[in-house]
């Protein structure tokens, strides 16, 4: 209930539009069936008030829910760079250690090739010493098989000497 200014001990129950300003009784507000009330004394009396008190209104309706929105996304925005940023630091480390590795394994490779390398040259070697040995046991064979047959011709020339 409002006071009026010049009898301030009197209230009154009146009504006033937020945007055309009009003034209601309550009476006359019910009986118009006024669209809508907004406030304790304070109503829209037209669908006209209504649409432009939308309009007025909705920047700083939507405002507010907007800043938050805004609010929300950036921090959501703040949230996967920093995930972007571990991600990309974990990437970064792992691409480095598989770098290693890949070092790790050429040089080991490396090694496996020298030692590869020995061994054919020491199995080379091996086979050339197997094979001068063969034939000098081959030689010695022969060698001693002409001793033989000499020996034998030998034993028979003394045996029929003998005789």
């Amino acid at each position: 209930m409002g006071k009026f200014k010049c009898c301030t001990n009197k209230s009154h129950a009146n009504f006033f539009c937020v945007i055309c300003y009009n003034v209601f009784h309550t009476s006359c507000m019910e009986r118009m069936q006024i669209p809508q009330k907004i406030g304790e004394h304070t109503v829209l009396c037209s669908g006209e008030c209504i649409n432009k008190y939308r309009e007025t209104n909705k920047n700083t309706i939507e405002k507010p829910i907007m800043e938050l929105k805004i609010s929300q996304l950036l921090d959501e925005i703040r949230s996967l760079r920093e995930q972007m940023v571990y991600t990309e630091e974990e990437k970064e480390k792992e691409v480095t250690e598989l770098q290693q590795q890949i070092n790790n394994l050429e040089i080991s490779l490396d090694d496996k090739n020298k030692q590869l390398k020995q061994m054919k040259r020491l199995s080379v070697s091996f086979e050339n010493d197997v094979f001068a040995t063969e034939q000098n046991y081959e030689q010695k064979l022969k060698d001693s098989e002409e001793l033989l047959k000499d020996l034998n011709k030998s034993i028979t020339s003394l045996g029929q000497k003998n005789s």
